[in-house]
């Protein structure tokens, strides 16, 4: 995974025109596609006051730093004011509507699908949770419901995850 920036680049989005202080446009970039100015300001200062990313919006797209504007954003909620701990407890987990923590629910079924399929390959990939080859099939499917994901990019990569912990 790799953080990048917004297709278009804010093109024909109010965020994406430059700013007259500054002269940087502020269309999404990273892993959860930071827009606004404010935005930049308010998660740069929470990150890290010494890298400035409304003068420098293009740190967002660093690895470090986009990794920890995601982790705060969601954490704190300070992308739509819901946080993750409003969607998982110790008594559930809600990947479908976790989506609004980002964003609307555009996508939502598809990107929980993502997400649930990440967080197993970190649970076998941790240790945490071990697989048997046999059971791979299970975990390519969607075991909620709906669509399975059918990328072959995906599907291959946590295959072989899961069969090098077998």
């Amino acid at each position: 995974m790799q953080p990048i920036e917004e297709f278009g680049k804010g093109r024909g989005h109010p965020y994406g025109v430059e700013d007259p202080q500054t002269h940087e446009k502020y269309y999404g970039r990273g892993f959860v596609q930071l827009t606004w100015k404010a935005n930049y300001r308010i998660l740069g200062e929470l990150r890290t006051p010494e890298q400035d990313l409304v003068n420098h919006p293009e740190l967002a797209l660093r690895a470090d730093i986009a990794t920890q504007v995601i982790y705060i954003g969601m954490i704190q909620g300070r992308f739509t004011g819901r946080k993750l701990g409003d969607f998982f407890t110790a008594d559930r987990s809600d990947w479908y509507n976790a989506r609004t923590i980002v964003n609307g629910l555009d996508m939502a079924g598809e990107i929980a699908n993502y997400s649930r399929r990440f967080y197993r390959a970190l649970l076998i990939g941790s240790g945490v949770q071990r697989v048997r080859s046999d059971d791979i099939r299970g975990l390519l499917e969607n075991q909620e419901g709906g669509d399975k994901v059918k990328e072959p990019d995906y599907i291959s990569m946590e295959q072989n995850a899961v069969l090098s912990y077998s």
